[in-house]
């Protein structure tokens, strides 16, 4: 009736309020039940998290001890353009990117959750702004594994090249690796007064935006005159 063990201090750890262990000696109001047979176990072992016997309640993010890691862009389009004229050569270009997230909850200490075990939580907010602790939604993970998620977006940009410049432009779709810890409580469907902590690091690789990286030279010189960078579509709020 009770997980908690009543509080008798002749009898130390065994019998001092906390939740009952194989070791235990007394239970919360003598709500003591002798084994019919066999061995029994506590209802809330917090070593064997699984699906049947609990349900994800709560989830707090460390976002002050979360680390965003840039990671090499992957280039999208390559254009290179002569111009030997008068006027400003542009082309207009476009190219479908594909964009993949992968999200994933990885167990460091606390409760041992049962590789495969379903729950649903929300995740940080990964907006223009960057990584804030706003909740943007809540996705349903299992233990253990990865959550993947890919759409095609069409990207429509140009290259300019100037009077008497060659021009060489790089689409550039650029990616961050995103750890913040968190700590996750588990509770028991069945006694609700049962409660685990599970400590981890909820990760993901994330696409940003689309870079357009523009090196100038002169038409006959390898030397690069100027670079500009600029931001040309935001993957992070696209739909």
């Amino acid at each position: 009736k009770s997980n908690k063990e009543k509080a008798n201090a002749p009898q130390g750890t065994k019998c001092d309020g906390s939740v009952i262990q194989r070791d235990s000696l007394c239970c919360a109001g003598n709500q003591h039940t002798r084994c019919p047979s066999g061995s029994c176990r506590s209802l809330c072992d917090c070593n064997n998290i699984n699906g049947d016997d609990f349900e994800a309640t709560d989830i707090k993010y460390d976002m002050d001890n979360k680390i965003v890691s840039a990671l090499r862009p992957d280039l999208v389009v390559n254009k290179v353009l002569n111009n030997r004229g008068s006027r400003d050569l542009v082309v207009p270009l476009s190219q479908t990117v594909e964009v993949e997230n992968t999200m994933e909850f990885s167990h460091t200490a606390g409760a041992s959750v049962t590789a495969g075990t379903s729950f649903e939580v929300g995740v940080p907010g990964l907006g223009a702004a960057g990584v804030s602790l706003e909740i943007s939604a809540s996705y349903e993970f299992s233990s253990g594994e990865s959550k993947t998620s890919r759409k095609s977006i069409s990207v429509e940009f140009s290259c300019t090249a100037p009077p008497k410049k060659r021009v060489v432009c790089n689409a550039l779709k650029r990616k961050d690796k995103v750890s913040i810890p968190y700590v996750m409580t588990w509770t028991h469907k069945r006694s609700k007064e049962c409660s685990c902590k599970e400590e981890g690091v909820f990760k993901e690789l994330v696409s940003q935006n689309i870079e357009m990286e523009v090196n100038e030279f002169d038409l006959n010189s390898k030397k690069i005159i100027r670079t500009k960078r600029e931001e040309i579509f935001d993957l992070r709020t696209s739909e």
